[in-house]
């Protein structure tokens, strides 16, 4: 990274972004979030659009936790370019991250129509979750049957699966949730 400084910076954004991903799977969540920021930074002064989406998405990733509304926003900024890159595997990433956003605001039935839609974009495209995402899925999905129970749960996932791709961005970036 410190030997590209100046000289090629969309290899400076994409290496903070790597980073800022080792950080956070070391538990570093603080310095995390400060390489993803960096990686944002710097893809906006240089219009970095593909960088820019996936900085926002990790980001957002990092923030869950702790910052569930802010994480929602920057999920929602990666969406809209990622459906401007027509990036249907980062859409449905930040579509699974949104309704862990929303299940930390007692939000379930809303979680389950953006994690359905989620599904159907990654049954469609051949993107399938990996481990983890696999894990958070279904960490959301417990949490969101716990709140309104399996049938109501079952009903909105099967509303989010059904939807067309630009319904489920509409969906998406409607209005955050309130903390």
């Amino acid at each position: 990274m410190a030997a590209s400084r100046g000289r090629d910076e969309h290899a400076v954004a994409h290496a903070a972004n790597t980073i800022g991903l080792a950080l956070e799977a070391a538990g570093e969540t603080a310095q995390a979030r400060q390489a993803f920021e960096e990686c944002v930074a710097i893809s906006r002064a240089h219009n970095f659009v593909e960088a820019e989406a996936y900085g926002l998405a990790s980001l957002a990733h990092a923030e869950l936790p702790t910052l569930p509304s802010e994480a929602a926003d920057h999920y929602r900024e990666s969406i809209a370019l990622f459906l401007g890159l027509e990036d249907p595997r980062g859409i449905a990433y930040c579509l699974e991250g949104l309704s862990a956003a929303a299940v930390a605001y007692e939000q379930a039935s809303h979680a389950a129509t953006l994690l359905g839609a989620a599904a159907a974009i990654r049954d469609r495209t051949g993107a399938p979750l990996d481990s983890q995402e696999q894990a958070e899925v279904d960490m959301t999905t417990t949490r969101g049957k716990e709140i309104v129970g399996d049938a109501a749960f079952a009903e909105a996932f099967s509303h989010g699966r059904v939807m067309a791709l630009a319904d489920a961005v509409d969906v998406a970036l409607g209005e955050p949730p309130n903390g």
